[in-house]
């Protein structure tokens, strides 16, 4: 991976707000869009094409330290809220997840490999951000 793409996904790491998640909790595991150096930087690579994200284990997440930035936003997002209600001292608001995202998908050489394979960045962030749109849209429902 380029300094440069290491140098901008650690920026944007650090624009997602931190939350204290209960030790060995997945219960916002799912299916995860993952993207190419997310997966390269990864000790064990294993399927990621399935209904749950395979790193995802009864012990919780195996790859919490270097788990991908949509894992990162589950709790912290407006919309996004954690099951057990788990809060960063500041959420995100949904315009300052989609400015966090859209950086995300324009990084440099970018591909997704998730929902439903690889993608284009272009159809890879129509995919992600669908899920969120439907996520906020459930979330505004109740």
């Amino acid at each position: 991976m380029s300094r440069r793409r290491q140098k901008l996904i650690r920026k944007i790491r650090r624009n997602i707000p931190k939350i204290d998640c209960i030790s060995g909790c997945s219960d916002c595991c799912g299916p995860v869009t993952w993207n190419r150096w997310e997966i390269e930087q990864l000790d064990v690579v294993k399927d990621v094409l399935g209904a749950k994200c395979p790193y995802s284990t009864s012990s919780g997440c195996e790859v919490y330290c270097k788990r991908p930035v949509v894992c990162r936003l589950f709790g912290v997002a407006e919309g996004m809220e954690c099951p057990h209600d788990r809060q960063p001292a500041r959420k995100l608001t949904r315009d300052e997840t989609r400015e966090l995202l859209a950086e995300y998908w324009n990084l440099p050489d970018f591909k997704v490999l998730g929902i439903p394979g690889w993608l284009n960045k272009e159809s890879g962030q129509d995919v992600l951000q669908n899920v969120l749109d439907e996520i906020h849209h459930i979330v505004d429902a109740t």
